[in-house]
C-alpha cells in the first residue's frame, strides 16, 4: 500500500516526516535492530523507525533480495559476487556485504 508502481516509489517515514524514493535510487538496506536505513546511489543514508520487514515485503517485487537477516539489496546494484562459506557481495558503491550460508543458494539462483 505504501507503493505506486506507476512510479517506482516507496514512503519512507522518518523523524522528520515521509520522504517519497525511487526504488531505483536503494542500493541496500541495513536492518538495526527495529530501526531500518536505507543507502542510497547519490551517498544519501536515511533511518526510518519501521522495520526491515516491513520494507521487504514492498521492495521484494523490484528485485530485491535478504541476502543476511541485516542486509536488503537492490540485484541490479551488485558489482561483484565473491565465493566463501556464505559469501560477499560488493555493491556498485563498493560497499561488501555478507551474504548468509542459509541464504547463499537461493541468492545464487536469483542470480542466474
Amino acid at each position: 500500500k505504501n507503493i505506486n508502481s506507476n512510479y517506482s516509489k516507496i514512503t519512507i517515514s522518518t523523524s522528520e516526516g515521509l520522504l517519497f524514493v525511487n526504488v531505483a535510487d536503494i542500493t541496500y538496506c541495513e536492518a538495526q535492530s527495529s530501526y531500518t536505513v536505507f543507502y542510497l546511489k547519490d551517498g544519501t543514508k536515511i533511518m526510518s523507525s519501521k522495520t526491515m520487514k516491513d520494507f521487504e515485503e514492498l521492495l521484494l517485487p523490484h528485485s530485491f533480495f535478504r541476502i543476511h537477516h541485516g542486509y536488503l539489496i537492490n540485484l541490479n546494484e551488485i558489482k561483484r559476487y565473491v565465493k566463501g562459506d556464505g559469501g560477499t557481495v560488493i555493491m556498485n558503491d563498493n560497499t561488501e556485504l555478507p551474504v548468509s550460508k542459509r541464504k547463499k543458494e537461493e541468492f545464487l539462483a536469483q542470480l542466474r
